[in-house]
């Protein structure tokens, strides 16, 4: 669990925002009430290509047993507050040029052709966390940045449970409701005080999608008729992605990277945020199941259409002491 932090630790971030009911500029949203539940949504078709411009009376929420009311609907294209982390721990040391680079080169892209109104955070961990930028708008910042990982040394070990800890947390306070955290990484942890079962909570907690990059050294092809099985830290970031609603990907080359960071902006741009209030209130720690329903405006029965988001709400635990 996690209790003291290392020291030295810094922190990372996102941001966005909804539309409550009617229309209401993205650059004015309403505030987030206490106790109030935002949810980032993705809708994709048959294809897997994700859809945006669905109205409110397309979507449908059930929270437990219960059917619920939505108070806040932001219909997507609005923008958004991203942290990308860059595991820099010695595992990840031989992917420098072929990949840690490649990869700081397609955030780059992915933040030119984002809203221009999005601020982005830029962190590295090995053995300590590093907040390279903290929250910003400026591209030529975000260029800077992005080149300084690019040329950082690595350390020997991985703090990716504190770092993901720690950009969640401060994402905790932010007042805008679409939120993205990037992680790219080979998802090995060794040096951590905070504990996998930490961010899945916070990540039922929070509205933050986590989006995985899993980046490794190339393994040898299974034998003959052998079952392939997921690397472990595969498996930790699928499952990440899987609890906040987002993605995961493990690009084998530099053109299934571009891909998966295209991926990854599309369906950021097109998610929806949907707010609830929901009852009875839950009590801390306390977890409710979640279900979305999205109906196509023309009330046909759309098997084909997919919802991503979290498949469960979770009231904030106590706060724990540091």
């Amino acid at each position: 669990m996690m209790n003291e932090r290392h020291a030295g630790r810094l922190l990372a971030s996102l941001l966005l925002v909804a539309a409550c009911g009617t229309a209401v500029s993205p650059a004015a949203p309403p505030r987030q009430e206490a106790g109030e539940v935002r949810l980032s949504v993705a809708v994709t078709g048959k294809d897997g290509a994700p859809i945006a411009g669905l109205p409110l009376e397309s979507f449908a929420l059930t929270a437990g047993k219960e059917a619920h009311a939505i108070t806040v609907f932001d219909g997507g294209g609005g923008p958004a507050s991203v942290a990308a982390l860059f595991d820099l721990s010695y595992s990840m040391a031989g992917l420098a040029e072929s990949r840690i680079g490649p990869a700081a080169e397609a955030v780059w892209r992915l933040a030119s052709a984002g809203h221009e109104a999005n601020e982005y955070r830029i962190v590295a961990f090995a053995d300590e966390v590093q907040t390279v930028l903290a929250g910003s708008r400026d591209r030529q910042a975000v260029r800077g940045a992005l080149a300084k990982v690019h040329g950082a040394r690595f350390g020997r070990q991985s703090s990716l449970f504190d770092a993901c800890w720690e950009t969640l947390d401060a994402l905790s306070s932010s007042p805008h409701a679409k939120r993205a955290l990037i992680l790219v990484s080979d998802g090995e942890d060794t040096y951590s005080r905070a504990q996998k079962e930490d961010i899945l909570a916070l990540l039922s907690e929070g509205g933050v999608v986590f989006y995985g990059v899993y980046l490794a050294r190339p393994r040898p092809d299974p034998a003959p008729g052998a079952t392939q099985v997921r690397p472990h830290g595969q498996q930790l970031l699928d499952k990440l992605a899987e609890v906040s609603g987002g993605l995961s990907c493990s690009p084998r080359n530099a053109k299934e990277l571009d891909a998966c960071f295209a991926r990854i902006g599309e369906d950021l741009r097109a998610r929806y945020v949907i707010g609830f209030a929901p009852k009875p209130v839950l009590g801390p720690g306390a977890c409710r199941p979640l279900r979305l329903r999205v109906t196509p405006p023309d009330g046909s029965a759309d098997k084909s259409l997919k919802v991503r988001a979290r498949e469960e709400f979770c009231a904030p635990r106590p706060a724990k002491k540091k």
